[in-house]
């Protein structure tokens, strides 16, 4: 992103994530703690907010009141006419795009529970003052989350690697008698010669629906109807301009 923009910084809310960050961009690029709830800046302040596969780890208690605070953090520090852009994966995309969730459908259910339906994000967004029209929402049908080269670079046996196993945070969802009842599932597909159909049926599937969404939200321009949004303390006053 720098090379396109003035001035780029980040906010991570996690210390050890937050040291990791330091010491991959040093001083080229301004680091902060801070949360998507508390964001440490100004009103007014950003031209482009990006929020990268995260909501799905804010609480979701309150038809995900924590998402509701996010956004509204996003409005109050973006500029008139700023963008707001969220990368997420829908409970669909999450359940029919990873080709191994199939295998273990207790956590597939929990973790598809997380995430926040794609109208419950744009509706947070607009009641936040956002505008979202149809070219905001965009949806990458063939590249994978992962690194192209990487994601099925060993077929369906990857789901024994915990290598790969670390490179997505659903596998750790899932528990230890679930993990093995679904490597005992994929052993019998192998031994059956069924393997192969099977993992080719779950990507057209994943082509159908994609890994992930795009929604981008814009703050409308001085002199448009807008909404003022006010942190005081820890509580936000919204009000609507003519």
């Amino acid at each position: 992103m720098k090379p396109h923009f003035g001035e780029v910084c980040g906010v991570e809310y996690n210390d050890g994530m937050l040291e990791k960050a330091v010491a991959r961009f040093g001083a080229e690029v301004p680091l902060a703690q801070g949360s998507a709830q508390n964001i440490p800046h100004p009103e007014d302040w950003f031209d482009v907010v990006t929020i990268n596969q995260v909501i799905h780890h804010f609480d979701t208690k309150d038809d995900f009141a924590a998402l509701s605070v996010a956004i509204q953090e996003c409005y109050r520090v973006l500029k008139p006419g700023g963008c707001l852009m969220i990368n997420t994966s829908t409970p669909e995309q999450q359940r029919d795009g990873f080709w191994w969730l199939s295998l273990f459908p207790e956590a597939s259910a929990r973790i598809c529970q997380r995430f926040p339906p794609l109208n419950t994000l744009i509706s947070k967004m607009t009641a936040a003052g956002f505008k979202v029209d149809a070219d905001g929402v965009v949806v990458p049908l063939r590249r994978p989350l992962m690194k192209p080269e990487l994601y099925l670079q060993g077929g369906i046996d990857l789901a024994f690697d915990p290598t790969y196993r670390a490179c997505d945070s659903s596998w750790e969802m899932i528990d230890e008698v679930e993990m093995e009842h679904g490597l005992e599932k994929i052993s019998q597909m192998k031994e059956d010669g069924e393997a192969e159909g099977w993992l080719a049926d779950r990507e057209a599937l994943r082509f159908s629906c994609g890994q992930f969404t795009f929604v981008v939200a814009k703050k409308p321009q001085l002199g448009e109807p807008a909404r003022t949004v006010r942190k005081i303390d820890s509580d936000y006053q919204l009000a609507d301009s003519p």
